[in-house]
């Protein structure tokens, strides 16, 4: 998913893996409008237990340079791949 054209930075998240039938779940965030899943890799990666609500706060902002994109995957790297039923998130910035 793009969220973002053009640079800012990202100060606070919110990561819901409630409801997700797998043990684990990884959120992947990318620098770049189009990243290609399974080859692009991610700038960040935040591994996201079952059952679990993250928040994270990153007081001076995570940078971004060209564009905001993310992808949830149940593999960890750049690997994609289905077995989660949801995932719900929330991004601060600007």
């Amino acid at each position: 998913d793009l969220l973002t054209q053009g640079s800012g930075n990202v100060y606070a998240m919110i990561l819901n893996n409630v409801a997700t039938s797998g043990a684990v779940t990884y959120f992947k965030a990318y620098d770049t409008a189009s990243p290609t899943p399974g080859t692009t890799e991610p700038d960040f990666i935040f591994r996201c237990t079952q059952g679990t609500t993250h928040y994270i706060s990153v007081k001076s902002g995570m940078a971004i340079a060209n564009a905001l994109s993310v992808s949830i995957s149940a593999a960890g790297g750049k690997t994609v791949t289905s077995g989660f039923s949801s995932f719900l998130y929330t991004i601060f910035g600007d």
